[in-house]
């Protein structure tokens, strides 16, 4: 009977330790599947993370640019502005000249002047120098000063063939 209740306790043993090896078995392809998915979850923030990152670097440079666009616009509203001040202050006329008087001649610049041809350059020339105004006003630096002229020039070389006012010769 011993015999037998040892058999029996070295069975129940081995069937506790067969029941032991599986459930470490169990343990560590857990642990290994739970190590892979850690592995796969730190790849997937690395991956999202730079994404992210390289997306807000885009997003910077937009809004830079944006900025930019901006404040060019505004200068240009601004020299516009002071421009149609100026043109105000003269009712849309040219000033007078000697010219109106009858015995004198136009010179050659007088001439240049007035000429239909030469209007689109006066009123670049205007606007320019409102420009100019508007920049010291806001204190840009040079860099600005060029970017914001050369805008001013590429858009009123564009308008040039799309004439806004009609001018007259005195």
């Amino acid at each position: 009977m011993m015999i037998n209740a040892a058999e029996r306790t070295a069975a129940d043993l081995r069937s506790h330790i067969a029941e032991l090896n599986n459930r470490i078995h169990q343990l560590e392809q857990l642990e290994n599947s739970t190590d892979l998915s850690i592995h796969e979850l730190q790849h997937s923030h690395d991956e999202t993370s730079r994404s992210l990152q390289k997306k807000n670097r885009e997003l910077e440079r937009d809004l830079r640019q944006l900025k930019n666009k901006l404040s060019m616009a505004e200068v240009e509203l601004a020299a516009t502005d002071r421009l149609r001040a100026s043109e105000s202050s003269t009712n849309g006329r040219l000033p007078r000249s000697r010219s109106s008087s009858p015995r004198y001649t136009k010179t050659k610049s007088e001439r240049l002047r007035d000429s239909p041809t030469t209007e689109y350059e006066k009123d670049r020339r205007a606007l320019t120098r409102a420009a100019w105004a508007v920049l010291d006003d806001h204190g840009l630096g040079p860099p600005a000063d060029q970017r914001v002229f050369e805008n001013l020039d590429r858009i009123w070389r564009r308008n040039a063939s799309r004439p806004t006012r009609v001018y007259e010769n005195k």
